[in-house]
């Protein structure tokens, strides 16, 4: 099992949901998840907080802030910066695509973006 085994199930939930969401979760999903099956719990809840829509929001953000490094966005327009991560996670880009891409690109050539 990919679950921890050693931390109470809502302090792992609450964790799961930091990380993948950056939100806490509710009190009815702390409900749920006390709730389900111990054995099956974890993968559900994991598979369930990647398919939220704030997992794709928390992953651009880090993308912005890791490969950024919470710079000024002088060289690219911060809204399209974001714009592109976003199209790149909604599509599930892999990661090692986004940067192949990344470094390739023409994109930051501004006449040349799509």
């Amino acid at each position: 099992s990919l679950a921890p085994t050693l931390e109470a199930p809502t302090l792992q939930l609450r964790r799961l949901s930091l990380d993948l969401r950056n939100v806490v979760p509710s009190l009815e999903e702390v409900d749920e998840f006390q709730q389900a099956d111990p054995a099956t719990r974890w993968s559900i809840w994991v598979d369930r907080f990647l398919d939220d829509p704030l997992s794709n929001e928390r992953l651009v953000d880090w993308y912005d802030k890791t490969l950024m490094q919470r710079r000024e966005a002088k060289h690219v327009g911060h809204a399209s910066w974001i714009a592109l991560l976003r199209r790149h996670v909604d599509q599930r880009t892999a990661f090692d695509e986004l940067m192949r891409q990344l470094i390739t690109s023409r994109w930051w050539n501004h006449s040349q973006r799509d």
